[in-house]
């Protein structure tokens, strides 16, 4: 699965954490998403570097989620199995390597930003797990402070959020990840608004200082 590394390398490179693409399968339609082990705080085994989590698209809430790595998977066989309804057979070794073999030409070598709503949707909720927030709707931006002399950064899931989300004032913070973007429920706000909320904290905060 060659393909895994490529599109690792093109994730790292770019500053994306994750991204999506359609898998089929015995008739079923999957959402994979592919996500970078080395952003999620999770048990360290350098033999994977991606987490991938199958969605059914037929019942998003029926999931596998497996590490990965150019060679193999990391799963439960018997749950494997059933997930993708794989009947036992005593070779199962050589059917999970047509397995790899068949998944790997749907691995695209980019990621893809023109996601369709679903996946957005699917996309951004998974982010918000990764960052503890369920908020969608982005109305400001925050300097983040320094805690004991050490500063704060904002976090790539928050990054990407606003990226995928909100990606005119993305690109305004860009390069500075001392900043992070704030969500709430709804009343998301217009760029422009909250550039010039910000700026008159800015000037506020420096008249207090």
């Amino acid at each position: 699965m060659e393909n895994i590394n490529i599109l690792l390398t093109y994730l790292r490179l770019n500053g994306w954490h994750m991204t999506s693409f359609p898998f089929y399968y015995k008739k079923f339609e999957y959402i994979v998403l592919f996500e970078d082990l080395n952003n999620l705080n999770l048990t360290n085994d350098d033999r994977y570097s991606v987490l991938l989590t199958f969605i059914d698209m037929s019942d998003i809430n029926r999931r596998l989620t497996v590490k990965a790595n150019s060679f193999c998977f990391k799963f439960n066989v018997v749950e494997f199995r059933k997930f993708f309804n794989i009947a036992y057979t005593e070779n199962l070794g050589d059917v999970f390597q047509e397995f790899y073999e068949y998944f790997n030409k749907f691995i695209p070598t980019e990621a893809n930003q023109n996601v369709t709503n679903e996946e957005l949707q699917i996309i951004v909720n998974q982010l918000n797990r990764r960052d503890n927030d369920n908020n969608m709707c982005c109305y400001a931006v925050k300097r983040n402070p320094q805690i004991n002399g050490k500063q704060c950064h904002r976090t790539i899931f928050n990054s990407e959020k606003c990226r995928r989300l909100k990606p005119a004032l993305y690109i305004e913070f860009e390069h500075d990840d001392t900043i992070s973007f704030c969500f709430r429920e709804e009343n998301e706000l217009p760029v422009a608004e909250i550039l010039k909320n910000f700026a008159h904290n800015e000037i506020k905060n420096i008249k207090l200082s």
